[in-house]
């Protein structure tokens, strides 16, 4: 973002053009340290709470850096800089009026849509694995279902339901499992039973696996490629694949079962 600031103090003269470049070294440091800390959270463990607010002090004392004044001459001037758009920012309450009235219709228009024009889903191929939904791999998987339930994936699509996106069309396909697929949902008025981000959004479609269960027809290692097609840097800016990966793995799933 262009931030412009007008200094006038003399009427009829000539203005000068500052650059306010913020110091970008101690800004780029400061950023490796915020990623550090961040990178520590998953196993932060007790002391995570201190973790957190080390990182938003160093997240506010960068934003003071970027924000600092231009040593300015005598004279008019016109200051400019470029600041970075972050999370942090205060948001317009304007803004975010006009941004709730377009999802609001964005949503009504997409429901009224998919309802009149209702269409199947792509018929499944012969030999293919079809999505069959996270009850038939809690069937034999009960503990890393019940790892799952902790996790934020288990929370995807109530995330959408919190901000009135679960009927946008560019944010369904990531926050439902088997989206457009054979055996997935295909309507945004029929999702029921494959919210969120279950099993088979990682480790792909499971029709067979459950008709055999074997280590050769089910994708057991996911890799970085399949999370970066939904933690985009416009979703999840944050994101850093060791970090989050390890926020998903326990009992059961990908950790060992602690024995009695």
């Amino acid at each position: 973002m262009l931030q412009v600031e007008l200094h006038l103090r003399d009427r009829g003269k000539p203005f000068s053009i500052v650059a306010a470049d913020a110091p970008r070294e101690e800004i780029r440091a400061l950023d490796e340290r915020i990623r550090a800390y961040e990178e520590r959270l998953a196993a932060a463990g007790d002391a995570a709470a201190a973790l957190r607010e080390k990182i938003e002090e160093l997240r506010r004392r960068r934003e003071e850096l970027s924000r600092a004044p231009a040593e300015i001459e005598a004279g008019n001037a016109l200051v400019y800089r470029f600041v970075t758009i972050s999370p942090s920012l205060p948001r317009d309450a304007e803004i975010q009026a006009i941004l709730r009235d377009y999802d609001r219709e964005v949503a009504e228009a997409n429901l009224a849509y998919a309802r009149e024009n209702p269409r199947p889903c792509p018929e499944p191929v012969e030999g293919e694995p079809v999505f069959v939904g996270q009850a038939a791999c809690a069937a034999c998987h009960p503990a890393a279902q019940a790892f799952w339930e902790k996790t934020g994936h288990a929370r995807a699509y109530a995330t959408l339901e919190k901000a009135s996106k679960q009927y946008d069309l560019s944010c369904i396909s990531c926050h439902v499992t088997g989206w457009d697929q054979p055996g997935g949902p295909c309507r945004i008025d029929r999702v029921e039973d494959r919210k969120d981000v279950g099993c088979e959004s990682c480790h792909g479609p499971g029709s067979l696996h459950v008709q055999a269960p074997t280590r050769d027809n089910i994708d057991l290692r996911v890799p970085e490629a399949t999370c970066l097609s939904c933690h985009k840097p416009e979703h999840s800016l944050q994101f850093d694949y060791a970090t989050y990966l390890s926020r998903i793995l326990g009992p059961g799933h990908g950790e060992k079962m602690e024995t009695p």
